[in-house]
């Protein structure tokens, strides 16, 4: 019965959020468009974050060419809010998914656990390109009080954005 009861625990998971967003027409490489669904599974185990998400898209329209080779998206970045400390906070979690080889299919993702200060990021209000890491505390809010709004994709074949280590705006 004790073991039965531990092996509960351990595999036991608070989520923060699980859901799934689809936009319609967005870039997902030069000269092609396609409707992007992503998933995610956001919680926590034993007190330390679990991430996981996934993405397939559909319905490519655009040139041939630049369809061909497929998305050409580096890292996908749900986008959150929380109101931490009665101030309403833009923060985002990075998934990193393989895309699928087809339109429709679903890629490859493995549950990801991050140590805390390297699962949330903001940005600072005049530098839109680079996302900074959030201090453990403010990942640990987020995760408790957050809630998953939208997701922005970062592509590869322009428009570099940076991703610092270092604690920024929060």
């Amino acid at each position: 019965m004790v073991a039965a009861v531990a092996a509960t625990l351990v595999f036991a998971a608070a989520p923060l959020c699980a859901g799934r967003i689809t936009k319609e027409q967005l870039q997902i490489a030069p000269q092609c468009l396609a409707d992007v669904t992503v998933r995610w599974d956001l919680a926590t185990v034993l007190g330390e974050p679990r991430v996981y998400g996934n993405v397939k898209f559909e319905n490519l329209r655009g040139d041939d060419a630049g369809c061909a080779d497929g998305p050409r998206i580096r890292r996908i970045w749900l986008e959150g809010e929380t109101d931490a400390f009665n101030i309403r906070a833009r923060l985002y979690v990075p998934l990193v998914p393989l895309w699928p080889e087809k339109p429709g299919e679903w890629g490859f993702n493995v549950t990801a656990s991050p140590a805390w200060h390297e699962v949330v990021y903001g940005k600072q209000w005049d530098d839109e390109h680079t996302y900074h890491a959030c201090r453990e505390g403010v990942a640990k809010y987020f995760f408790e009080y957050g809630a998953v709004t939208d997701f922005v994709l970062q592509e590869g074949w322009h428009d570099f954005i940076a991703i610092s280590s270092e604690a920024g705006p929060c």
